[in-house]
């Protein structure tokens, strides 16, 4: 549509960099949020546990030992999902926009894989992990209340945590919560960056993944593929070494297109394994 100031056309111009998209936060932080321990060369990894592992109980001294054989699980990881983009251009497109158009896709390419395979990772946590029997709407007033009960629920069963994810409603009543409780230096802190940072021994993560109306869908150790609804999913209170998250090719790269087109293809794939190796180490809050 052309631009007139009064009866005279003006120039229009294309600005020369681009309005950035929106992605949802990134989470997975290899030794914060996840391990990547286990990487091998390999498109499978199997990982001992020993089992048979119980208390010992006394008995009178002057005895002989006896013999507990030993024997073990495998815990299985696959690294069978597989995430691709490639964002197509052709030459004379390039050379008709003044814009970075190519280093351009290959930014929302490398966003797209990661975004799909965080999502990944966050539906295998959630399938994965123990779902709590609570189901109470959290609240400013009860948030302390839930997470506390979560966290002694989980050290019963001889575990430990030091991560929540929190969907963006959770970590509102959070904020609203920590804020009237916390003395002034970190309540002014938590007022001005909108960060709760730590809270109880948990590093608290505002994950605003799990307002992705559609779930996900991951491939887990057994090939199978699972769908994971993420509605009603109000944190997961976990153990950061329970969750790996292994790749075994990370690749991006500008592939000229040569005989088959005049262009570039932006190109980004990364394949992955997903596994919860310890399912009491993961705890699903979700609301009724």
């Amino acid at each position: 549509m052309a631009v007139i100031y009064g009866n005279q056309h003006v120039d229009e111009k294309y600005a020369p960099i681009f309005e950035p998209n929106l992605y949802y936060n990134s989470f997975l932080v290899p030794g914060v949020t996840c391990t990547n321990k286990y990487t091998q060369k390999a498109g499978g990894i199997y990982v001992h546990k020993l089992s048979g592992v119980t208390p010992v109980e006394p008995g009178t001294p002057g005895r002989d030992f006896s013999h507990t054989n030993s024997a073990d699980d495998l815990i299985q990881i696959v690294l069978n999902n597989n995430f691709q983009r490639s964002r197509k251009l052709y030459d004379v497109q390039i050379e008709a926009i003044d814009a970075p158009i190519a280093e351009e896709n290959l930014r929302a390419a490398t966003e797209e894989v990661r975004e799909g395979r965080e999502l990944s990772a966050l539906g295998a946590l959630i399938n994965e992990g123990t779902t709590s029997t609570v189901k109470t709407a959290i609240t400013p007033d009860n948030i302390k209340e839930i997470i506390l009960a979560e966290r002694a629920a989980l050290s019963k069963a001889k575990g430990k945590a030091n991560v929540i994810l929190a969907s963006p409603d959770v970590y509102a009543a959070i904020l609203t919560g920590a804020g009237k409780e916390f003395v002034s230096s970190r309540n002014e802190r938590i007022q001005m960056s909108g960060q709760v940072g730590e809270w109880f021994g948990f590093t608290i993560f505002e994950c605003n993944a799990l307002a992705h109306g559609a779930g996900a869908t991951y491939y887990d150790y057994s090939g199978a593929r699972k769908t994971v609804d993420f509605d009603g999913v109000d944190f997961i209170m976990y153990y950061s070494e329970a969750l790996s998250v292994v790749d075994n090719l990370s690749k991006y790269k500008m592939e000229d297109g040569g005989i088959i087109f005049n262009g570039v293809a932006a190109q980004v794939e990364v394949n992955t394994g997903f596994r919860v190796t310890n399912q009491a180490l993961a705890r699903v809050k979700k609301n009724a």
